[in-house]
């Protein structure tokens, strides 16, 4: 979360191609072990195939409308995606995957996942995960600013109380002031 609490676009289009690689490795899962599965126990591979093709659903539309709003965000020039909240669709891809987010049911996700891979015997593979490359807009501002207040701070006590008069002072806070609002346009750009 990167904006003031909110997922971003870069951090929403990282998810989705996690998502969609991971969602690639269970199909592909199932598609090798489906005929295995289906002589072994029918009705446990119906339950679970008709399970997917709704989660499917559910997702697609979902994705389509997280997909419109990364699109959207290119035509926001000049505002980096990692500065772009998308907290809606970011919350329509998370109840997509689970009818209750933080729990796991039937028919979700993680549920499909788990099933399939105790059905086969094994884990789905998805160790080549796409990993995230987004930034962290907030942490960034926060870490740039942290290092303007300890300058301000060094520079304060470098200087002898008993000499510093008040003009001084208001200099030295005016300048970490400037630091500050200086990091804060490098972060936004």
């Amino acid at each position: 979360m990167t904006v003031l609490g909110h997922h971003t676009v870069a951090e929403l289009r990282d998810w989705l191609s996690a998502l969609d690689y991971e969602a690639g490795q269970i199909a592909s899962a199932y598609a090798t072990f489906a005929p295995t599965w289906q002589a072994q126990d029918a009705a446990t591979h119906h339950e679970w195939a008709s399970d997917w093709k709704a989660l499917q659903a559910r997702y697609h539309a979902a994705r389509a409308r997280a997909q419109f709003a990364t699109l959207r965000a290119q035509i926001d020039v000049g505002v980096p995606d990692s500065m772009i909240p998308v907290e809606d669709e970011w919350q329509g891809v998370l109840h997509a995957l689970a009818k209750t987010p933080g729990a796991v049911g039937k028919g979700d996700f993680q549920d499909l996942y788990n099933r399939l891979s105790a059905a086969q015997g094994k884990p789905v593979d998805v160790s080549k995960t796409p990993q995230p490359t987004a930034t962290d807009a907030d942490l960034s501002a926060y870490k740039a600013a942290d290092v303007v207040i300890r300058a301000g701070e060094s520079a304060a006590r470098a200087l002898s109380p008993s000499r510093v008069s008040p003009g001084t002072k208001i200099l030295v806070g005016g300048g970490i002031l400037l630091g500050l609002l200086l990091t804060a346009k490098v972060v936004l750009r």
